[in-house]
């Protein structure tokens, strides 16, 4: 299924400003029906003729040269190099014209011709049939994800397997992925792994698809992506908070019923459904205060639904979250 998102991209815009703005000035070879690089304002030359200016229009009658002369006529000013049939530069058939190029008019050059300055060409740059605009269709040929386009980072591809739980998951080919719960931003390097230490550095200078403000996430921003176990799940009695509750105690060891494990019978039986950080144990920035004599790090643990210590030095898969969407996504 794809889902395509439709906006007006700022180098279109751009292109539009640019055919828009090229022409007042008279041309030193034009006539009547455009300007040096416009459209039908400022006509007449010093030697134009009357067939044109210097790169198209209509035929003029305003030149100060003779229909032949050595910058005029029909050897520099008709259908040479301009005209109503389309310049060099102009036309149907040659970069504009209804075909929907971004840099021309209808009839006309976007450095001039009946179209003016291309006022009625930039429309059809970006939607016109054989335009050079347009939307990629980011289809991924898988018929359980919802496919769409956006402007700045590119084809996403979003998967809900029950859409009356609360959960999805939207990864993007550019390479990160947005729970869209949460809009918080993910990052997983299946390449790049090590201690609490080695991922911290790693996340801190990570940039992917221009987005950089990464850090390992918290127990609390991990805990966002748990799933099913109620006591543990987000909203659940579990206390575990960074950084007024990461004792023994917050994480559930010796609390009973406030921070209840589930037993699964898999590796991620409680994580976010369609997710697609489901099968290990990842770093977190959250120190047990109490768990033991090295320094440790909470973790969730997916496959039981509980708060899980971990000695810091483990090696991990370096997972990296931004809370804060960047503009655009």
């Amino acid at each position: 299924m794809t889902l395509k998102w439709f906006g007006l991209s700022a180098v279109g815009l751009g292109l539009v400003a640019m055919s828009a703005s090229c022409g007042d000035s008279s041309s030193s070879s034009g006539g009547s029906a455009g300007a040096h690089s416009g459209g039908a304002s400022n006509a007449g030359g010093s030697s134009g003729s009357s067939a044109g200016s210097h790169h198209g229009g209509s035929s003029g009658s305003a030149g100060n040269g003779a229909s032949g002369s050595s910058n005029g006529g029909n050897a520099t000013g008709g259908n040479t190099t301009g005209g109503a049939a389309g310049a060099s530069e102009a036309g149907a058939a040659n970069r504009g014209g209804e075909a929907g190029a971004s840099e021309a008019g209808a009839a006309g050059d976007a450095n001039g011709g009946n179209a003016g300055s291309g006022a009625s060409a930039g429309n059809a740059g970006t939607s016109g049939s054989g335009g050079s605009g347009g939307t990629p269709s980011c289809n991924d040929s898988n018929a359980s994800t919802i496919d769409s386009y956006n402007p700045t980072f590119g084809c996403a591809h979003l998967s809900d397997s029950d859409p009356s739980d609360g959960e999805s998951w939207l990864v993007y080919d550019a390479g990160f992925s947005v729970d869209p719960k949460t809009h918080y931003v993910w990052y997983e390097s299946q390449s790049t792994a090590g201690s609490l230490a080695v991922v911290t550095a790693f996340c801190g200078t990570l940039t992917v698809a221009g987005i950089s403000g990464f850090h390992v996430p918290t127990i609390d921003e991990l805990r966002t992506l748990a799933f099913g176990c109620p006591a543990t799940a987000p909203g659940g009695t579990c206390p575990i908070h960074d950084p007024d509750c990461l004792s023994k105690q917050c994480g559930g060891l010796g609390t009973g019923s406030l921070c209840a494990s589930c037993l699964g019978s898999g590796t991620s039986d409680y994580m976010n459904p369609d997710s697609t950080l489901k099968n290990q144990l990842f770093h977190t920035s959250s120190l047990c205060s109490d768990c033991g004599a090295t320094p440790e790090e909470w973790d969730y643990g997916p496959g039981n639904g509980n708060f899980v210590p971990q000695n810091v030095g483990f090696s991990r898969t370096a997972l990296c979250v931004r809370t804060s969407a960047p503009a655009g996504l």
